[in-house]
């Protein structure tokens, strides 16, 4: 009968031969928990599964949002490229600068110019960039703190307009 004989934790790893001791090298593993229970497996998987159910129902199919808040500034990844204000209190705040930033691309001016134009006269996308403002003068209190308050078409028109172009670049 042969008896097998017991690796020392300080040994040198005989395993792979790398001359570190066993317990840093294949030991390590060895005393990792092998023993998996399906169901906590299965609720972790069927809890990602609604999770990401719930995120794509509100923000599409697109990759996920990508955001923190890191001291006192609002930080928001869009592909390569790394956003950040103080200014942004919601996602919202960070789409209605982001569709400034794209339009101002070509000529900076341009949305300056449409304003001064009679309302009847001006790009789609400034009649809707102004009925944000409009409401947000109306339902904003002094603190500037974040609000609820009804949307109206333009208005949705105007954030839908900024998520897909956030998206088309995300």
């Amino acid at each position: 009968m042969i008896k097998s004989q017991k690796i020392g934790r300080n040994d040198i790893c005989p395993k792979c031969n790398s001359g570190k001791k066993y317990k840093h090298c294949c030991g390590h593993h060895s005393k990792q928990n092998t023993n998996v229970n399906q169901d906590t497996v299965q609720q972790q998987y069927d809890q990602y599964l609604a999770k990401e159910l719930r995120r794509k129902q509100q923000q599409g199919q697109g990759r996920p949002i990508i955001s923190t808040n890191m001291n006192g500034k609002q930080i928001v990844f869009v592909g390569n490229t790394i956003h950040y204000s103080e200014h942004y209190k919601t996602f919202v705040d960070f789409l209605c600068e982001f569709i400034k930033g794209v339009f101002a691309r070509d000529d900076a001016n341009w949305g300056t110019k449409e304003l001064r134009k009679p309302l009847d006269e001006q790009h789609p996308i400034l009649q809707w960039y102004r009925s944000l403002c409009n409401l947000q003068k109306k339902t904003l209190n002094k603190d500037k703190k974040i609000q609820e308050f009804s949307l109206t078409n333009a208005v949705t028109c105007y954030i839908g307009l900024a998520y897909n172009l956030y998206l088309l670049q995300h």
